[in-house]
């Protein structure tokens, strides 16, 4: 299990953590080709200039941390009440890439002057 977020901080922040049963997992550095092993992080190689990373959890254990097996759970911010409901009506903004369906919504960044200050963040995702 775990979850991550994306804070707009006069640029954009993110954190990833994996737990196991409330506590953070530690996880290993690789550099090697390929789909990186369980709780592995791998920054940038010859492939990819990004990063990514392997939690090893069973996949009946999706959303068990929420409550609700088998799904991501994707917290959004808002400013306001009224921002949150308009945001709800685009959400309708279905988009089909390839045989696969996408519902994109737009949140709102926050230009944070103090990079600890006004959390949480815009976006959160728990697994």
């Amino acid at each position: 299990m775990g979850d991550g977020e994306f804070v707009g901080n006069g640029s954009v922040e993110w954190r990833v953590v994996h737990e196991a049963d409330g506590n953070a997992k530690a996880l290993t550095h690789t550099n090697a080709g390929g789909r990186p092993g369980a709780d592995q992080v791998r920054v940038g190689n010859a492939n990819h200039l990004d990063a990514e990373g392997h939690d090893p959890i069973a996949f009946a254990d999706i959303g068990r941390k929420h409550q609700n097996p088998g799904f991501f759970k994707v917290i959004m911010r808002f400013p306001t009440a009224a921002a949150a409901e308009a945001a709800c009506g685009s959400a309708k903004n279905v988009v089909e890439r390839g045989g696969k369906y996408f519902l994109e919504v737009l949140v709102p960044a926050i230009n944070r002057q103090n990079p600890n200050a006004d959390r949480p963040a815009e976006v959160k995702v728990e697994w």
